[in-house]
């Protein structure tokens, strides 16, 4: 139920997985699940965390699943250490860039 009180208000999701987990693909397929109405109408954007610590599945192992998802566009997904400010910035960049591509130009 708090997930549903967390899409309240936004205007995208970004979602980060922990490559260093078990199954981390599996993961991402069930947040997407969870979120799949809200996704359907905006926008998400993929953080790889941990990938220090495990370096598979690789970036495009994340892409291939979302691919077979259906995703389109493919969102897009980013290698990024949580604890930094600029790679936090990246993702939310991405996410704003992807509801609207014409900030790239501003």
């Amino acid at each position: 139920f708090m997930w549903e009180i967390l899409q309240e208000g936004a205007l995208g999701l970004l979602v980060l997985v922990d490559n260093a987990r078990p199954d981390p693909i599996g993961d991402l397929g069930r947040f997407l699940d969870a979120y799949q109405a809200f996704i359907a109408s905006t926008a998400v954007t993929v953080g790889v965390t941990h990938m220090d610590r495990a370096e598979a599945p690789d970036l495009d192992a994340y892409r291939t699943r979302l691919a077979s998802l259906g995703h389109q566009p493919p969102p897009a997904v980013f290698r990024v250490d949580a604890r930094s400010r600029d790679d936090v910035a990246m993702l939310v960049k991405a996410l704003l860039y992807t509801l609207n591509p014409g900030l790239i130009d501003a």
